[in-house]
């Protein structure tokens, strides 16, 4: 998902509407090549698209790694964000 949000971040970049961009065929020959075999529509709302446009400035490698550390930071902070959820014992 996150290529997606990468890629059409370039289209944000260029001061370009993503969505528009994608219905009409539009290719601007400054973006860099769609990554094969992912998918390159965009993906849910604008705002999301504009907050994790941010990857866009990163090359799609770095882009990766990044959102796959943060997933990682995700992944270690969900279990004890649940248990903060859980009622407290009382004998």
């Amino acid at each position: 998902m996150t290529h997606s949000y990468w890629y059409h971040g370039h289209y944000v970049k260029a001061g370009e509407d993503p969505y528009q961009a994608f219905f009409d065929g539009v290719v601007t020959e400054n973006l860099p090549p769609a990554q094969p075999g992912l998918a390159n529509t965009p993906a849910n709302t604008a705002p999301l698209v504009l907050g994790l446009s941010i990857f866009s400035w990163l090359s799609w490698t770095q882009a990766k790694t990044f959102w796959m550390f943060i997933n990682l930071c995700l992944t270690l902070l969900i279990p004890g964000l649940v248990i903060r959820l859980l009622p407290e014992k009382t004998v």
